[in-house]
């Protein structure tokens, strides 16, 4: 994806993605000027540069983006802005919980909070004691010393005290969050509103050309399989999961000569096994009790792997190709493979059902309410922040970031 686009997307989720649960007790140090810099005044409380830089680097890792993506981007001052409204707006719910009496500065509070604070770094210097010690390090306490320094400085570490008025801040602005949010009710028949909508505008679209199904999918919002594709059931007998790792390995050392040989091997410990279960499956067993007494795909232990299998779409690429070959080779629902190598082990697989059109409500009913009724949520925040923002005093200095 290009900066410029990649950018766009970054600056709209800013605002409600890092408003309100942005932040931990790691405090961001800049030197010299950062400290007072003004960047924005909220109702008579100045915003200083060093929060901005916080803010910034947290998005910037959570997008893998650098200062320099930023800037090659189309409008950069979009960015900036961005995080200078974002920082506003945490400010107006912090003033508004202080308003409302949400912020607990009682002594009780903040004894807990710095009890816990100072549990979580001495677990960060354990861990490198621990690392020194088993690394044979002969002065271990003064390497994790000196790791656990290194660590703080990074993560712009300051004061327990600080981290844990943060810790506060960050507290009461969830809690307002979560105050303004409580009464949003997405239900399952919200949910199968929008699914009946979306379902109306992919289908024409997917059928006609499969790879709107691959748009759709990239985003998360495919709700229409297209023609060809079916769900199938992969009963696995598995070679060693050291074996799979060192075949792997191999692979990507590029010795696949060495890795032929080694999965030949193991296939061939693991034969009789494979053809007692294959010789069970074609005898008309349960095909789901015999993965769960012999099966060892995670996949299908879960939904929808468990209920549905795995979709398998024609010409796809999202499964290994003597996978892909033997599902789509299978030509009428219930019907069984042979035994299928591959570098995991052998696969018996079983057409369990035709995927194409719709899929099926129940698969994605929970997913579309938490993504819907979340969004649902952010809207209702939104309005809640514009709202304090109509009565607020703000002013902004995005030329000194």
């Amino acid at each position: 994806m290009k900066t410029g686009k990649k950018w766009l997307a970054v600056a709209v989720a800013v605002c409600m993605a890092a408003v309100v649960f942005g932040g931990c007790s790691m405090v961001s140090v800049n030197e010299g000027r950062d400290k007072t810099q003004v960047v924005a005044v909220v109702n008579g409380v100045e915003i200083y540069k060093n929060s901005y830089n916080q803010q910034k680097d947290s998005i910037l890792s959570q997008y893998g983006m650098t200062d320099a993506d930023v800037e090659a981007s189309d409008d950069p001052e979009l960015y900036k802005q961005s995080i200078i409204d974002a920082l506003v707006e945490q400010e107006l719910a912090y003033q508004y919980a202080e308003e409302q009496g949400m912020v607990d500065l009682s002594e009780e509070h903040i004894e807990e909070l710095t009890t816990e604070e100072n549990k979580m770094l001495r677990t960060f210097y354990d861990a490198y004691l621990e690392q020194g010690k088993t690394d044979g390090v002969e002065d271990s306490e003064a390497f994790a010393l000196e790791k656990y320094s290194e660590y703080l400085k990074a993560a712009g570490y300051t004061d327990v005290e600080t981290a844990v008025m943060l810790t506060i801040r960050n507290q009461a602005i969830n809690d307002v969050y979560a105050q303004v949010t409580e009464d949003v009710d997405y239900t399952e028949g919200d949910a199968r509103e929008y699914y009946d909508m979306q379902v109306d505008m992919q289908e024409s679209f997917v059928m006609e050309d499969p790879s709107n199904y691959e748009m759709y999918s990239a985003f998360g919002t495919a709700y229409v399989n297209p023609a060809g594709s079916r769900y199938v059931k992969n009963l696995l007998i598995s070679i060693p999961d050291e074996a799979q790792t060192e075949i792997s390995s191999l692979r990507s050392a590029g010795q696949d000569e060495e890795a032929d040989a080694m999965l030949e091997a193991e296939l061939a410990k693991i034969l009789p096994d494979a053809e007692a279960a294959l010789e069970r499956a074609e005898a008309g067993e349960d095909f789901a009790a015999l993965i769960e007494e012999l099966g060892s795909d995670n996949g299908m232990t879960v939904d929808p792997g468990m209920t549905w299998g795995y979709l398998v779409i024609d010409g796809g690429t999202d499964y290994v190709e003597s996978f892909q070959e033997a599902s789509m080779a299978l030509e009428k629902e219930g019907d069984i493979s042979g035994l299928v190598p591959s570098d995991y082990g052998y696969h018996i697989i079983q057409y369990f059902k035709d995927g194409a059109g719709p899929i099926p409500f129940e698969m994605v009913k929970d997913d579309i309410i938490s993504t819907q009724g979340g969004n649902e949520e952010a809207t209702a925040y939104t309005d809640f922040i514009s709202g304090l923002k109509e009565d607020a005093e703000i002013k902004t200095y995005v030329n000194r970031v």
